[in-house]
């Protein structure tokens, strides 16, 4: 296949195909978020890297298993029609428990989601873990729950988060230009901008047409990408002038920088939402390179790799 058309196929895949996402016109959670019951201090659950995004397997009112994604760039718990119609529920209801691990969430408010091409049941978003630690192991994949808090940011590792609008957001510094960024496992991307924000940052060429994305319910969007002039900074981790992508943004909307998991499984990634805090952690100290899509990944990866490793 060829490279434009390879790359057209990703990104038409990147904004929905594979992520589940809440369905258009559904309203961000305006209720309170289910109540956390676990049993021991912590709970570890294995997960599953569909095209960088963490997917795990619930139980749905004892009935199970399904999987669920784990999308931290959405402020809502959400159902397949497909699964809301095997249990007999409405899309948009109250779910008497959703169940992982030793994790059991209660009173969960869902709503509904668009379909997914990779046979995900639901998405588990902010609500889900609104007063826990959620940690990511990328590399260890799985998804490790504990009752506790993280330290005061250190802006090395531990950074401050910010509300902005229902998202979180960490500071990410390209150039001298500094953006509040939202941290999304559900985004196979790496860093993606809206584009009406790309005159903001530098480019080491004119941005490409990568692809175009849409469907039933879903807006069209218009994928272009490029590689940056400047380093990306995320705290103390460099990512070394790194491949981006813009969008198109439908109707009048705005949209934060978006930091998918092209570079969250660079880490060890850790959301304390009780105290705005986010954890970036990983031991090797080289810059981040991410692949340029539009070259296919470096041989033996399957995402963004260290310096150090890209040629082994």
């Amino acid at each position: 296949m060829r490279r434009v058309a390879a790359c057209v196929a990703l990104a038409a895949s990147m904004l929905g195909a594979v992520v589940a996402h809440a369905a258009d016109g559904v309203r961000p959670r305006a209720d309170s978020p289910p109540r956390v019951v676990m049993t021991g201090y912590f709970s570890r659950v294995p997960i599953e890297l569909i095209q960088g995004t963490p997917v795990i397997q619930v139980e749905v009112n004892g009935h199970g298993p399904f999987r669920f994604a784990i999308d931290t760039g959405h402020d809502v718990i959400a159902l397949s029609a497909a699964l809301a119609e095997s249990l007999g529920l409405s899309q948009a209801s109250t779910i008497d428990s959703i169940a992982f691990g030793t994790v059991r969430l209660e009173r969960v408010r869902a709503t509904p989601m668009q379909a997914s091409g990779s046979g995900i049941d639901g998405l588990l978003g902010l609500p889900a873990f609104d007063s826990v630690l959620m940690t990511i192991e990328y590399a260890r994949k799985q998804l490790v729950v504990v009752r506790d808090s993280l330290p005061p940011a250190d802006g090395m590792d531990i950074l401050a988060m910010h509300r902005t609008g229902t998202s979180w957001t960490v500071p990410l510094q390209i150039g001298d230009r500094t953006f509040d960024s939202t941290i999304d496992t559900g985004s196979m991307d790496g860093i993606d901008f809206a584009l009406a924000d790309t005159s903001r940052v530098r480019w080491s060429g004119p941005l490409q047409l990568v692809g175009r994305a849409g469907g039933p319910g879903a807006a069209d969007v218009t994928i272009y990408g490029g590689v940056l002039a400047d380093d990306a900074t995320l705290g103390r981790h460099v990512i070394q002038k790194p491949f981006a992508r813009a969008h198109t943004v439908p109707g009048d909307g705005a949209q934060n920088l978006r930091i998918g998991s092209e570079v969250l499984q660079n880490f060890i990634f850790t959301l304390d939402q009780a105290h705005g805090r986010a954890r970036f952690m990983r031991s090797e100290s080289d810059p981040i390179v991410l692949p340029d899509p539009r070259n296919g990944p470096p041989p033996g990866t399957t995402g963004g790799t260290t310096q150090g490793k890209r040629g082994k």
